[in-house]
């Protein structure tokens, strides 16, 4: 699925924990002011608006109130994840560059905080073709390929597929929910992430670069290339 999809991209490790998730109404908006722990407000303002041609969009969310929205831009090869938790906006990633530089925005010491790096080049090439390759069409080659379907149910008047522990969109073909086990306090319960797959017609214009007033530090990628 997609957690797995970007888990093998390099740019990910270590530095997104997807667990990803969605609310509609909010794919053309601005992310949402919040105040994280220290009382630091912690915004990103919208600035205009572009046509969202080859953008897709994912949130996905668990009932403990933690979601991640990823923008991924399929011209340009270049994503934007934020996370957050019960409290609010936690931290933006920023993938530029083709897939070679990442930025990184977030709450540090009470303050927002930016730093970018360059990746490893083996790794970079490896992102550059995954940005270029739609997240629907990788989700729903997953699930014909690796999940049994099983009964039918009706939601909202909408026909979903039930695929074990996965509801999908008859309609679509994406997923709307996933039941499974979720891992709290250290302790498996039983939970549902909410997903959501759209492609908006338009994001803010610095979807990309929230913060074009704050110049990102630069530092040494937190991980190496192995390989």
């Amino acid at each position: 699925m997609l957690i797995n999809r970007l888990k093998r991209s390099g740019i990910f490790v270590g530095i997104i924990a997807l667990v990803i998730f969605s609310m509609s109404s909010m794919v053309t908006a601005t992310v949402k002011e919040s105040t994280p722990k220290d009382g630091v407000t912690f915004t990103a303002n919208k600035v205009g608006s572009m046509k969202a041609s080859n953008i897709e969009y994912v949130k996905i969310s668990d009932p403990a109130g933690n979601c991640t929205e990823i923008w991924t831009d399929l011209a340009n090869l270049q994503s934007r994840s934020d996370s957050y938790d019960s409290e609010g906006l936690q931290n933006i990633t920023i993938v530029k560059e083709q897939g070679r530089r990442v930025i990184v925005i977030g709450n540090v010491d009470g303050k927002v905080d930016t730093t970018t790096w360059l990746i490893p080049d083996k790794i970079a090439s490896e992102n550059k073709i995954l940005l270029g390759k739609s997240i629907f069409k990788s989700v729903k080659d997953d699930i014909k390929q690796n999940w049994i379907l099983g009964e039918e149910k009706t939601l909202n008047g909408k026909t979903l597929l039930v695929y074990r522990t996965l509801d999908v969109d008859s309609e679509t073909g994406l997923p709307i929910a996933r039941h499974d086990s979720l891992t709290r306090n250290d302790k498996k319960v039983e939970g549902t992430l909410s997903e959501i797959y759209m492609s908006p017609s338009e994001v803010p214009e610095n979807l990309f670069d929230p913060y074009p007033n704050i110049s990102p530090k630069e530092v040494t990628a937190p991980f190496v290339d192995k390989n």
